[in-house]
Parts: structure tokens; sequence; C-alpha cells
């Protein structure tokens, strides 16, 4: 719930650059950004660990990187040609917004609000 939370930072940076904005802005909304990718980083780091068993734990997180680090470089061989055609400033308000509504589905799943921290030192669930 708390990294869930921690991930609507991730939008502001490119929401203050969509509105013009200064410069000063637009760094506080990336030091919000930075300090939310922390939170959810660290949480999810936690609870990857605590809920996958061990001997899957590679796997599952090269799995998670591989999307992370394929999808991101799909989209920076399209955000050139379709900010052309649609404007800098439109796709950065699309991402901020894409951001907060993605966020928000997260969010809304019983099962991520359900999870609960585990006792330390102890196994993963089985």
């Amino acid at each position: 719930l708390a990294g869930v939370i921690g991930s609507y930072g991730y939008g502001l940076p490119c929401l203050m650059l969509s509105l013009h904005l200064p410069v000063y802005a637009v760094a506080a909304g990336a030091c919000a950004a930075g300090a939310g990718s922390a939170i959810f980083n660290t949480y999810f780091s936690t609870v990857l660990q605590q809920r996958v068993p061990q001997d899957a734990l590679a796997r599952v997180t090269a799995f998670d990187l591989t999307g992370a680090y394929a999808l991101g470089s799909a989209g920076y061989l399209v955000i050139g040609p379709v900010a052309a055609v649609f404007g800098a400033g439109r796709m950065l308000g699309f991402a901020a917004a894409y951001t907060a509504v993605s966020s928000t589905v997260v969010l809304s799943l019983g099962a991520i609000r359900s999870v609960r921290r585990t006792d330390p030192g102890c196994a993963a669930p089985d």
C-alpha cells in the first residue's frame, strides 16, 4: 500500500513540464518522484523477498526487469514520432495522467491492499 502510494510521485515532473512551470517547480516535482521511487522500490523489494520462494527469486526478478527495460526501450522508440504529431506538452500531460490513473487502478486491487508484512526471519509463505 505504501509503495503504491509512493508511485503517485512518478508523474509530477511530467506534469510540471507540461504546465511550463519554472525550473524550481520541476525540480521539486522530480524530488517528489525520486522520494516516491525510493519508497516504492523499498517496499517492492521487501515484499518480493518475503513472498517469492528463494529458489525462484532470481527468475522472478529477471522477468520483472526484462519487462521493465523492454517496455522502456519500446517507449523510447515511439515517443519522438508520437510527440511530433501530438506535441511534447500533450505527451507530458498524458504521461502524468496515465501515472495517476494506473497507480489508482493498482491501489484499487484488493490483492495489493491486503499485503501485510511478514515477521522478520520467517521463510516465504508456501
